[in-house]
């Protein structure tokens, strides 16, 4: 799955395949890291090649597990624009 993650608005967009992945992959992220959950993390699906996902100017990265992800959020990467992936603005 490709994922795009904005740290300062603590939002993480997903690129699934379909609703099924996307339940699973949710599913599994609430129930094992629900200091994201609680720190106000949201996670919004798109389906695969969704227009609006693919014009979000934030770096694409491909995860394969919730677990991924939370390492992703935890440790940002600096990127394009670095004042949005470390939250400093």
């Amino acid at each position: 799955m490709k994922v795009k993650i904005n740290n300062k608005m603590k939002e993480v967009y997903i690129e699934c395949s379909n609703i099924r992945n996307a339940g699973w992959f949710g599913f599994v992220f609430a129930k094992d890291y629900t200091g994201f959950v609680v720190d106000g993390w949201n996670l919004y699906f798109y389906e695969g090649n969704d227009y609006f996902f693919l014009n979000l100017p934030y770096c694409a990265e491909t995860v394969d597990h919730p677990k991924e992800l939370a390492e992703k959020i935890a440790k940002p990467v600096c990127c394009h624009n670095c004042c949005c992936i470390k939250g400093e603005k």
